[in-house]
């Protein structure tokens, strides 16, 4: 299990693998990069996207440096012995060896999924399961990488679209319980979006009026500051 939202943490067996202080190093980058790539990434692509602002004189080398070191960190990590990944053709890709599930291409799947669906109970459905995966920004501590940043304005499009639709969808149905459940969980990942308002109409919606304003006090002064 990969988790790449919110968060970059890889489980093997259900135990947790521990990279140490090596999570933001080129060469967890470049497991990253793999991980999300899981068809392969072109070994021009890794060089561009690892050491295209670096104006280094051979690029080529520090990838072999980089390789060699992230191979030694899975080595003595707690995955299985074996071929971790290949780089045959140019390409980068992790073995098949190791079975993938990344959260952030779940979501993505089943967003996509939802995209197909015509009747709109299935697609409310489809698109809770691609809620449930999404946990915050992709890859937040390479937040400052360009291809992080395209990819993070990407999936938070993505969650706020579906999750509008689905938070109105429980308005129109007077679903107040889980109006509230899943406005709670938006505002606990993005504090300062308007996702507490939902909160707010759903408590109304349940003759909570008085949890209602407590909700609406410090939104209001936050508004107006």
């Amino acid at each position: 299990m990969v988790q790449m939202l919110g968060g970059f943490s890889m489980s093997y067996d259900g135990k947790e693998i521990t990279f140490g202080k090596n999570r933001i190093s080129k060469s967890m980058q470049l497991l990253q990069l793999m991980l999300y790539n899981k068809k392969g990434i072109s070994r021009s692509k890794v060089v561009d996207i690892l050491y295209g602002r670096g104006g280094l004189s051979d690029p080529s080398n520090n990838l072999r440096v980089t390789v060699y070191r992230l191979r030694k960190i899975l080595e003595e990590s707690e995955l299985p012995p074996g071929e971790y990944f290949t780089t045959e053709n140019a390409m980068f890709r992790w073995s098949d060896s190791i079975p993938l599930c990344v959260d952030v291409l779940e979501f993505q799947r089943l967003i996509d999924q939802a995209s197909e669906e015509t009747q709109k109970e299935r697609r409310i459905a489809v698109l809770e399961c691609a809620l449930s995966w999404y946990r915050g920004d992709f890859l937040p501590k390479l937040s400052g990488e360009d291809w992080v940043i395209l990819e993070t304005v990407h999936y938070k499009k993505e969650y706020e679209d579906a999750l509008e639709e689905v938070l109105e969808y429980y308005r129109e149905n007077k679903r107040y319980r889980d109006m509230l459940r899943l406005a709670a969980e938006a505002s606990s990942i993005y504090p300062f979006d308007e996702w507490q308002t939902y909160k707010i109409d759903a408590l109304i919606g349940m003759g909570r009026e008085k949890e209602a304003y407590k909700v609406y006090g410090p939104m209001s002064r936050f508004s107006a500051s």
